[in-house]
């Protein structure tokens, strides 16, 4: 089992609980969405199988993050920027869907039909000062939980890294890719939103960005000698 703080574990723990509270939301109003059907076809409006779309899971990331004080002064900020010395963390959550498949009534959940199978998620790193692969987290091995359990989150320390040269701090891409491991029901994946913590203060005309989710993107961080 990897030795995670207290503190990092905590964080995780509260993300997962507002997740779930979240998916709680989104089920209402899909099953709400499904029951009036579909809005009147526009020109060019693509249409789907399902209304409205179901997706059979996801998986994201949060973080990084660090733990650099006490919580009176932080103690999460800024992560993106770690130094070799400081311990930094990664948060990957699988999430199944826990309505019914199609949004039909009577159907067993995406949950449920993939209870018992075996994945496997990667942590692929590469790096981008030097134009190589950098040191990869150690991945999970798992199964998944019996539904209702549609949310499983695993923390990772980002760790085994190089130290840089003093003035020369290194810039990584993070990456997550999940497979089920099973042939009896091949999927795999790999993490498209990414939690970004790291705040940034108004100043000059820029405005003030607060922790969001990006799309479409890998976790970026870089490491510097202290």
């Amino acid at each position: 089992m990897p030795d995670i703080p207290n503190e990092i574990q905590s964080l995780a723990d509260a993300y997962s609980a507002k997740i779930k509270d979240l998916t709680n939301s989104y089920m209402e109003n899909c099953l709400q969405l499904h029951k009036d059907g579909p809005p009147s076809p526009e020109l060019a409006e693509p249409t789907t199988l399902s209304w409205p779309l179901y997706p059979w899971w996801n998986i994201f990331l949060i973080g990084p993050i660090q733990y650099v004080g006490p919580p009176h002064v932080g103690p999460f900020m800024p992560s993106k920027i770690i130094s070799h010395k400081n311990r930094a963390f990664m948060v990957a959550c699988v999430w199944r869907n826990p309505g019914p498949i199609g949004w039909s009534l009577g159907s067993p959940s995406a949950c449920q039909v993939m209870n018992g199978r075996k994945f496997q998620i990667n942590f692929e790193v590469v790096d981008l000062t030097n134009v190589s692969g950098g040191p990869d987290l150690e991945k999970v091995e798992d199964t998944f939980h019996n539904a209702p359990d549609c949310l499983q989150c695993y923390v990772r320390e980002i760790k085994n890294f190089p130290e840089p040269d003093q003035g020369r701090p290194n810039l990584y891409n993070l990456y997550a890719t999940i497979d089920i491991t099973e042939a009896e029901q091949p999927m795999a994946g790999f993490a498209t939103w990414v939690l970004d913590l790291d705040s940034e203060p108004h100043w000059m005309w820029f405005p003030r960005v607060r922790p969001e989710w990006q799309y479409d993107q890998p976790a970026q961080f870089m490491v510097y000698k202290r």
